[in-house]
């Protein structure tokens, strides 16, 4: 499922911060990230804006369902919100590198278009450093310019979810006339 690029808000590259990175050995990422745990709080703020966080791993099964809505909700509030991905493959163990280019290819088979960062630390080390209460996956947050926490869904998106995501999203911007977007093929 792929947004149309005829659709209003198509971004046909990644937005801001997604750009391709070539690492010291000549392998390119293009939509993902190795990041050292220690920088991870860092790179998911953004002072006076929000930030949608997707924690999620390649693994995850109810990550698939999220997708659709997740691209849907880009397309409307880019703008507004930066979009980040917290990749949990760490939890298999293993060559960060090999899961960073596994995270590339999910997301270019789903046409993701936000930047998803693969920390290179472990599993309380990355909980620690964005906050997540528990290790369920896939976790959605919306937070603020300050970095307060305005939503949290632990567990998958579904329409309920995503309704109550969005309209957090439109009480912190104050935009109220996004017609919901919906076109997936």
């Amino acid at each position: 499922m792929r947004p149309r690029p005829s659709q209003p808000g198509w971004a046909a590259e990644p937005t801001e911060g997604a750009g391709s990175v070539e690492l010291s050995d000549g392998t390119r990422l293009e939509r993902s990230a190795l990041l050292p745990v220690a920088g991870l709080g860092a790179a998911l703020r953004r002072p006076g804006r929000l930030t949608l966080q997707h924690h999620w791993a390649t693994w995850a099964p109810a990550v698939e369902t999220d997708v659709p809505l997740l691209l849907e909700l880009h397309l409307a509030w880019a703008q507004h919100v930066d979009f980040f991905g917290v990749g949990w493959e760490l939890q298999l163990g293993g060559d960060t590198l090999t899961h960073a280019l596994a995270v590339d290819e999910f997301h270019r088979s789903f046409g993701l278009t936000w930047r998803t960062l693969v920390v290179q630390g472990g599993r309380d080390q990355v909980r620690a450093a964005t906050g997540l209460r528990s290790e369920i996956l896939p976790q959605t947050w919306l937070r603020g310019g300050a970095g307060e926490v305005l939503y949290v869904q632990e567990g998958a998106l579904d329409d309920d979810a995503f309704n109550q995501l969005e309209h957090a999203i439109r009480g912190a911007t104050g935009v109220a006339d996004r017609e919901r977007v919906k076109g997936w093929a």
